[in-house]
């Protein structure tokens, strides 16, 4: 090959080198991109799937315990109603009835039926007949599927916005005598959010509804917050209270949002509230002070905004919050999101790097293949010679 035609061939390879090294680039970096969200997608999708196991096994024992309490609410004679009432809930302190200590310590009936782990509280001592067969069949139905239930769950409990509870919590730390003993006689709690999250006002559809991190009721004094999930009971349109469960956030959901990959994994309400972190699981009780602060370092107002205004039920978003992504996953039941959170990955550079190598080979290809064409020859054209004893 000659200089001359060496020249063309070299810059017509760096001419495609460049066009394809800018013109891949855009490609392999989307194609990178595409991928990290994908796989995030992938995995948050992944851990969410047991936490709604955990919430529909939640739903589907309070729907089990719904449809005993009606069956027990419909069919029990008034002169039974009345016995087990008086009996199984005597006053107490001239203002309320609370529960005896054999049905929390253990009793066996004539029937067999072993009765333990049952604590009640209830506003008042004077009941009509229509009241009584409400504590009653919340009585019997807690008594009845609390055991079958503790397998999963550690407590269980009925409730009305009448200040009026019964629940069976064997395990309960304080052994449930906040409730049945030294609760003050205008101990009210029908302002709760566990409360209010179940009442038609603000669940008209009647189903199974979780409140974000709350006040554990008999431990007042110390804030400890657990979360709660109910199911309202209602039959003919009338509202008359909901089955209940506390759960405890740390044997719950600390797996869910402890990621062994490193990636940053919390459950947070639509409204921005923390209900699971890393860091609410640092000391021996979750506070408020401490859902404060991490609402507030994580600012999940704003994170809570830009999922919701996405409107999907699980995608990935541009984290508001710092340079990264957020996927999510909407927990059903609770209507809560699992969001697990990572920085863009470090890759412009590399992608870069992979489309000048993609560009180099284009070029050199390029190169080759015309320094392989059939190179034609210039020639001179000879001179017109003038027949011989002619002269120009």
């Amino acid at each position: 090959m000659n200089a001359t035609f060496r020249w063309p061939a070299i810059l017509a390879g760096l001419l495609v080198s460049i066009v394809a090294t800018l013109g891949l680039r855009p490609v392999i970096e989307t194609d990178r991109v595409s991928g990290q969200r994908a796989a995030l997608s992938a995995y948050t999708v992944e851990r969410a799937s047991g936490r709604n196991t955990l919430f529909e096994e939640a739903a589907q024992t309070q729907a089990a315990a719904s449809a005993l309490f009606l069956s027990q609410f419909n069919t029990l004679p008034d002169a039974e109603v009345r016995r087990i009432f008086e009996d199984r809930f005597p006053v107490y302190d001239g203002a309320t009835r609370r529960s005896r200590d054999e049905d929390f310590d253990g009793r066996r009936l004539e029937s067999g039926h072993l009765v333990y782990g049952i604590g009640a509280f209830l506003s008042g001592v004077d009941y009509t007949l229509a009241d009584q067969r409400t504590v009653v069949s919340a009585y019997l139905t807690v008594s009845h599927m609390g055991p079958g239930a503790s397998g999963l769950f550690d407590n269980i409990y009925f409730n009305d916005d009448q200040d009026r509870l019964v629940m069976f919590a064997p395990e309960r730390d304080d052994r449930l005598e906040f409730y049945r003993r030294t609760a003050p006689p205008d101990f009210g709690f029908s302002r709760h959010p566990f409360v209010e999250i179940a009442l038609p006002a603000a669940n008209p559809s009647g189903r199974l509804a979780c409140t974000a991190l709350t006040d554990l009721l008999y431990r007042e004094a110390e804030r400890q917050m657990t979360i709660g999930c109910h199911l309202p009971v209602r039959q003919a349109g009338r509202h008359i209270g909901a089955f209940g469960m506390t759960l405890d956030v740390k044997a719950y959901l600390a797996d869910t949002v402890t990621d062994p990959s490193g990636r940053d994994a919390m459950v947070i309400s639509r409204a921005g509230d923390v209900v699971a972190h890393p860091a609410l699981f640092t000391g021996d009780v979750i506070t408020e002070a401490d859902v404060a602060r991490i609402r507030e370092s994580l600012q999940l107002e704003r994170l809570s905004a830009a999922i919701t205004a996405n409107g999907r039920s699980e995608g990935v978003i541009e984290d508001p919050t710092r340079a990264g992504y957020a996927a999510f996953v909407k927990l059903e039941a609770p209507g809560w999101f699992l969001v697990v959170r990572e920085p863009h990955a470090a890759g412009g550079a590399a992608s870069w790097i992979q489309a000048l190598l993609f560009g180099l080979v284009a070029g050199l290809l390029v190169f080759f293949q015309l320094c392989l064409l059939p190179q034609r020859r210039v020639r001179t054209p000879e001179p017109i010679r003038p027949p011989d004893g002619e002269t120009a």
